[in-house]
């Protein structure tokens, strides 16, 4: 039988590493050593003067990479 991974859901966190009205991405993927242009895009949103937060739903790696991409 293959093997089964439970769904699970993993807070990302704040953060905030960018000029206020810059734009970002949150990139994620389970392969560490993948190019950038590889990995899935999470969430997408415009720092501000707050920190951001994201939560990842439908986690079934224990192995999960994130990742600011911002121009």
């Amino acid at each position: 039988m293959g093997k089964r991974h439970k769904r699970r859901s993993a807070q990302v966190g704040a953060f905030n590493s960018g000029p206020s009205g810059q734009r970002y991405q949150l990139l994620t993927t389970t392969n560490l050593v993948l190019p950038w242009s590889n990995w899935s895009v999470l969430s997408t949103g415009i720092f501000g003067a707050s920190p951001a937060s994201c939560t990842h739903s439908n986690v079934t790696d224990l192995r999960q990479f994130y990742r600011i991409k911002s121009p």
